[in-house]
């Protein structure tokens, strides 16, 4: 392992977040949507969501806190209306 010469403050969040479609079984489409937020720092799920099928990616469906260095697809980039 390579020595780190910089240390991030320990308030440091860095959070991935994403979004995916779940079908059941015989499913002819999407059943429901999970939303999530993985926090990095810790490897701990941040925040968890499930929806229907109706609901896209947004960011504005997580909490985030002023500081985050949030990671995101470019689904998430939804404008808001």
């Amino acid at each position: 392992m390579l020595p780190c010469e910089k240390s991030y403050p320990e308030a440091l969040r860095i959070l991935v977040v994403d979004g995916l479609s779940l079908q059941g079984l015989g499913a002819k489409g999407t059943d429901f949507r999970l939303h999530l937020a993985l926090d990095l720092t810790t490897m701990t799920l941040h925040e968890i969501q499930v929806t229907g099928s109706e609901q896209g990616e947004k960011l504005t469906r997580f909490r985030f806190e002023k500081g985050d260095l949030v990671i995101a697809d470019r689904c998430g980039c939804v404008p808001r209306t």
